[in-house]
């Protein structure tokens, strides 16, 4: 997804300006849906301005990393929304399962007396109460950040996005590679300045920043979904900008 940088900038500035107007309206926040979506929009937001900052400063690969976090949130929002009833309870009650995994990787690490008996006894109980609700214990749904993409019909884009983002995670052999293919002059035996390793990749820059906002336009959308009973017109001419810029810079 090869989309000019000047392009980018339109579709984050749209973005933001829906972030201002949702956040002018008053809001009536009286159920525990309300408060999950809000408080994963604010988080995404958030991300949004960091990602848009490691590119301001070059930080590619970083920001590329980083918006991971909104694809994540976009995946776990839209999956758990398509079924609320039935899911809602299994995204929350997931905590248990997680507190148990720390307590045993905190256990492994430490000695027993550095955490209390009535809190160990308290996240086992809890934990053998619900871990039925879970064959996999390490996805509260089930099914990977990628499969939830795929069920909830997102564009590949997303799925993309996600998959090149986990080499930046780490040290990998793979984005070592990445590195030394970039900066290597074979009529040139200095070592790479700082500078070289942030202007890496600037397209996963731009990437990355394009796709947060549009992760983040997708959450404010369900966002709408739950919180009005029509999407608001300014919305839905945001989405038609939005839609065009894109498609104009598609192959």
């Amino acid at each position: 997804m090869l989309i000019p940088f000047s392009t980018v900038k339109k579709v984050v500035k749209k973005v933001e300006d829906l972030l201002k107007n949702l956040r002018s309206c008053p809001l009536m926040i009286d159920s525990l849906e309300k408060w999950t979506i809000f408080f994963v929009l604010e988080k995404s937001s958030t991300t949004l301005g960091a990602v848009k900052a490691l590119r301001k400063a070059d930080f590619n690969t970083d920001a590329l990393a980083l918006s991971r976090s909104v694809i994540e949130n976009l995946a776990n929002l839209t999956y758990l929304f398509d079924k609320p009833e039935e899911r809602l309870e299994l995204f929350l009650k997931y905590e248990y399962i997680e507190k148990y995994q720390a307590l045993k990787e905190f256990e492994n690490d430490f000695p027993a007396e550095a955490i209390s008996e009535e809190l160990r006894e308290e996240i086992n109980e809890n934990y053998h109460k619900y871990k039925n609700l879970f064959p996999n214990k390490f996805s509260w749904s089930g099914k990977s950040v990628v499969k939830m993409l795929s069920a909830c019909s997102f564009h590949t884009d997303f799925a993309m996005a996600y998959k090149m983002s986990s080499r930046y995670l780490h040290t990998s052999l793979g984005s070592l590679n990445n590195f030394i293919e970039s900066c290597h002059n074979p009529c040139d035996k200095k070592l790479p300045k700082e500078t070289d390793f942030q202007k890496l990749n600037r397209d996963d820059g731009d990437l990355a920043l394009l796709i947060s906002a549009l992760a983040v336009f997708n959450l404010i959308e369900l966002f709408f979904k739950i919180f009005c009973s029509e999407l608001p017109p300014y919305f839905l001419q945001a989405q038609e900008e939005i839609s065009t810029l894109v498609s104009e810079q598609q192959p």
